[in-house]
């Protein structure tokens, strides 16, 4: 796995897993514990049994996409270098290259892969479950 495969990654982790793994797994991701520790709550086994298989689909409100940034090797802002975040943070640009077309928003970008490649991830990770896009968009 490459070091920004492995940033992607954990920012998955900490932006959707950690609502949805809890929702259908019973539990928060192992990714999270390792960064949390002992600050991530525990579930008893039967708060865990009553939130596993809780949602019967997932909704996708998708609207831009950034790249992920290591605040442990790199200068970041003073809200991506915290544990909370994976000690990660996004940027719309790498390289001085934007990530995408502009849009109304100065903080989105028209990337249509991103949207792709969030659905492909979620599908594998959550076994296929069934799947809505419930927003998305953007304005000029």
């Amino acid at each position: 796995m490459s070091f920004y495969t492995k940033i992607q990654q954990i920012l998955y982790v900490l932006l959707l897993n950690r609502v949805l793994d809890p929702l259908i797994f019973g539990d928060y991701p192992s990714e999270m514990r390792h960064y949390l520790g002992n600050r991530l709550p525990r579930f008893s086994s039967s708060e865990s049994n009553f939130m596993k298989d809780g949602i019967d689909f997932i909704g996708v409100n998708h609207y831009t996409t950034t790249y992920a940034k290591d605040c442990i090797h790199s200068t970041c802002s003073l809200t991506g270098n915290r544990a909370i975040n994976g000690f990660l943070d996004t940027t719309r640009e790498r390289d001085g290259i934007p990530i995408g077309e502009p849009t109304g928003i100065e903080v989105m970008r028209v990337v249509p892969r991103g949207m792709r490649e969030m659905v492909e991830y979620l599908k594998k990770r959550y076994d296929n479950k069934p799947m809505f896009v419930t927003e998305n968009g953007m304005l000029k």
